[in-house]
């Protein structure tokens, strides 16, 4: 059976670690983009937008912001 919502801290924990990389003015780009990868790909499929929708978006929100990152620093390594 696949953990969803309430019932998986460690995804709520894990969003809430992002978050504090992200305010943290001594976190590296490469942090961050390592956190949102791992929630990406750690919790994959786990929740099905008709059931779970706000960790479906959480984790599209995610996706996301690490591609624009991703697509920046290319940009800038130009």
């Amino acid at each position: 059976m696949k953990a969803a919502g309430m019932e998986c801290p460690g995804f709520w924990n894990h969003l809430l670690a992002t978050a504090e990389v992200i305010e943290a003015s001594t976190g590296s780009l490469e942090e961050l983009h390592g956190h949102l990868l791992a929630l990406e790909e750690g919790f994959a499929g786990i929740f099905d937008p008709g059931n779970h929708y706000s960790e479906y978006v959480a984790i599209l929100l995610c996706r996301s912001i690490r591609r624009r990152l991703a697509d920046s620093t290319a940009g800038q390594a130009e």
